[in-house]
């Protein structure tokens, strides 16, 4: 059985950004309050036990297969992500169950980027399915998309309630 994928809207990023600048007020209120006399050595969250989610999610999710199916009728590409193989858990509780994969796509060869940190930018996050929305082992994404006559390119990773795990392989299709 196949799964949609819920996508981003734009009230939640504006959610987001109305809560960042709360918090960078507050931040800035606190800093003027008071000084900051001793900062913590520079290895501080480097210790797990500091860190929320402690270890990420391991081992990392495998795309198995992309498809893409032309529907004549709406003239648009039904894209279906296969990633059933996948053997992602959460160290911390030893279990799949609270993980939430997330989506992410390029019309650029993600081989080409500068730093790993641009597999994880917002701009690239396509939206992302709970583990618990499957209802069998068998996991799918169902996508629509228009015809773009280009390379699209997708990778995976999963979140426990920290930490987002290292990205899938990268796999393309031409749509």
């Amino acid at each position: 059985m196949s799964m949609r994928l819920f996508v981003n809207e734009k009230r939640d990023s504006a959610k987001r950004g109305e809560k960042l600048l709360l918090f960078c007020c507050c931040f800035l209120l606190a800093l003027s309050a008071c000084g900051i006399n001793e900062p913590v050595e520079e290895d501080y969250f480097n210790d797990i036990d500091r860190v929320k989610g402690r270890e990420k999610p391991f081992p990392a999710p495998v795309i198995d297969d992309i498809t893409a199916t032309y529907d004549t009728e709406d003239n648009v590409y039904i894209i279906e992500i296969d990633f059933s193989s996948t053997q992602t858990i959460d160290p911390d509780t030893g279990t799949n169950e609270y993980l939430r994969y997330y989506l992410y796509y390029s019309f650029d060869d993600p081989a080409g980027f500068a730093d790993e940190k641009d597999y994880y930018e917002e701009t690239r996050l396509l939206g992302y399915i709970d583990e618990s929305q499957f209802e069998t082992s068998e996991k799918k994404i169902m996508l629509t998309a228009e015809v773009l006559n280009r390379r699209v390119y997708f990778w995976i990773t999963a979140m426990d309630d920290g930490r987002e795990s290292d990205h899938s392989n990268v796999d393309f299709i031409d749509i």
